[in-house]
Formats: structure tokens, C-alpha cells, sequence
């Protein structure tokens, strides 16, 4: 039962991470058009990927996951809202709900 739990959730995983180079080309031209979104996301690996991508891009972005500090998701909210070149928040279905 334990191995055919593990191949469910490996196969889950791979399809949040097949999605990752479609939705950065489609992040890319929101970018391009300077439209300000949010991108929610439940895999690690997929938010690692947005990241990236928009790291290498040189664009200005808020990210919120389990790894941030309740105090400084407020700040990175507080900072997308306000800030007019920020366009992009990576956020993370559990942390930001």
C-alpha cells in the first residue's frame, strides 16, 4: 500500500513540475505587458521554477511559502500591494490561505 501511496505522489509532483516552462512563458508575457499577478502554487519544485525563471529575468517579485516568517509575509504583502514595479507574487496554496 506504502509504494503505490509514493508512486501517487510522485506522479502528482512530476505533473506540477511538467507545467513549470508553459507557465513561465505565460508569466514572461504578463511581465512584458506589465500586468501585476499573483501566481499560486502547491509544489515546492514549481515555485522554484517560477522563481528562477523570473530571477534570471531580472524581474522584482514577492514570494510567500512555508519557509517565511509570519511577520514577513505581512511586509511581502504590504510591499506587492504598494510598490508599482513589483508584478509578481509567487505564493504558495497552504502559506498564503
Amino acid at each position: 500500500m506504502d509504494d503505490k501511496y509514493s508512486q501517487l505522489l510522485s506522479a502528482y509532483q512530476m505533473t506540477g513540475t511538467a507545467k513549470v516552462k508553459g507557465t513561465v512563458e505565460f508569466l514572461e508575457n504578463l511581465v512584458e505587458n506589465k500586468v501585476k499577478f499573483i501566481v499560486f502554487c502547491h509544489h515546492y519544485e514549481v515555485m522554484d521554477g517560477i522563481e528562477d525563471a523570473i530571477v534570471k529575468k531580472k524581474i522584482p517579485y514577492i514570494r510567500i511559502d512555508g519557509q517565511v516568517e509570519a511577520t514577513k509575509r505581512y511586509d511581502a504583502v504590504k510591499k506587492f500591494q504598494t510598490d508599482p514595479n513589483i508584478l509578481v507574487g509567487i505564493l504558495s496554496l497552504t502559506a498564503s490561505s
